[in-house]
């Protein structure tokens, strides 16, 4: 057996970031830099971004005066992604919230955004599980876990943890069946 690998080297490609010209630039593989003039020379930057509690990228740019705390992927889209339909949601194509890489992001509506996400699975409360996570449910219920730890852990909703507690949910065959309990 042979086994090939293919490494892809982008190309980073830097522009000027929409509001913060002279400032700031960001790339095509989803890195920012600020631009700092030191004595007549250019220093160039790159910014370590902080990971919010929603799983996204963020930095903190300033504009003169103003501090204001931003999202990399939607600095990367204003620089790179043309929006002429005005769509105000940045959509990450392959669900990653931290590739920010310009080919990986999209603008669009709430709605397609929302979509996007039941058709990957991404919401909690449409989440289809199979039954394996049934099973390991209800061996963490009858070990006392708490129902909102457990959900919280398998990024489920609480109510989808309680329904398979309660025997509302629960594992199906092809035909739609309802299995036993």
């Amino acid at each position: 057996m042979c086994l090939v690998w293919v490494f892809v080297m982008e190309i980073e490609i830097w522009k000027d970031i929409p509001d913060y010209e002279g400032y700031y630039q960001a790339s095509n593989i989803g890195r920012i830099k600020s631009i700092i003039s030191w004595d007549n020379k250019k220093i160039d930057r790159i910014l370590k971004p902080g990971k919010c509690k929603n799983g996204y990228f963020i930095v903190v740019l300033r504009n003169n005066i103003n501090r204001k705390s931003v999202y990399v992927h939607r600095m990367v889209a204003k620089t790179f992604i043309p929006n002429e339909l005005n769509k105000r949601t940045v959509n990450h194509i392959n669900s990653i919230r931290t590739d920010n890489r310009a080919v990986n992001l999209e603008w669009n509506t709430d709605s397609e955004n929302i979509r996007h996400g039941l058709n990957v699975g991404m919401s909690a409360r449409k989440r289809k599980i199979n039954s394996y996570y049934v099973l390991i449910i209800k061996y963490f219920l009858k070990m006392g876990f708490k129902q909102s730890d457990i959900a919280y852990k398998l990024k489920l909703s609480n109510s989808m943890i309680s329904a398979i507690n309660m025997g509302i949910r629960g594992v199906y065959n092809r035909e739609n069946e309802r299995y036993k309990n």
